[in-house]
C-alpha cells in the first residue's frame, strides 16, 4: 500500500510520532511522512523500539497535548526557552533540545509551578 500520491490534498493537521533510533522503520521515513503532509507536526522520541505501547505515557502525552491544541506548555520569554509539549523538546533559541522523560516532567513541573515551592 502507498498514499505518496493523496498525502498533499490531506487538509487536516496530523502528528507524526517518531522514535530517533527505530528498528524497523528509519527516521528519515517519517520526517518524509511529515513533510509531505501539508499541516503535520513532526515529533521524535528516544529510543530503537518501534511499537508505540512501548513508553506509551510520553505518546499519549504528545497525542493529548497535539490534540489540546497546545505546542508549548509555558515559556521563559526573557531567556528564549520554552517547553514544546507536543515534541517533549526545550527550545533555545528555536532549536528542539530533545529532553529524556524525567527531565521534560521536571521543567514541566517547575514552569507550570510559576514560582510556587513544588514537593518532591
Amino acid at each position: 500500500m502507498n498514499a505518496v500520491d493523496v498525502l498533499p490534498r490531506v487538509r487536516t493537521e496530523s502528528l507524526v510520532i517518531h522514535r530517533r533510533d527505530d528498528r524497523t522503520i528509519p527516521l528519515e521515513a517519517g520526517r518524509r511522512l511529515a513533510a509531505e503532509l501539508p499541516l503535520a507536526r513532526f515529533a521524535e522520541l528516544d529510543g530503537n523500539v518501534h511499537l508505540p505501547w512501548i513508553d506509551g505515557d510520553a505518546i499519549a502525552d504528545m497525542v493529548h497535548s497535539f490534540l489540546a491544541g497546545k505546542e508549548a506548555t509555558a515559556s521563559l520569554p526573557a531567556t528564549g526557552c520554552r517547553l514544546d509539549e507536543a515534541g517533549r523538546a526545550l527550545v533555545l533559541d528555536g532549536r528542539h533540545e530533545p529532553t529524556t522523560r524525567l527531565e521534560f516532567g521536571v521543567m514541566r513541573t517547575l514552569l507550570r509551578a510559576s514560582g510556587r515551592v513544588v514537593d518532591p
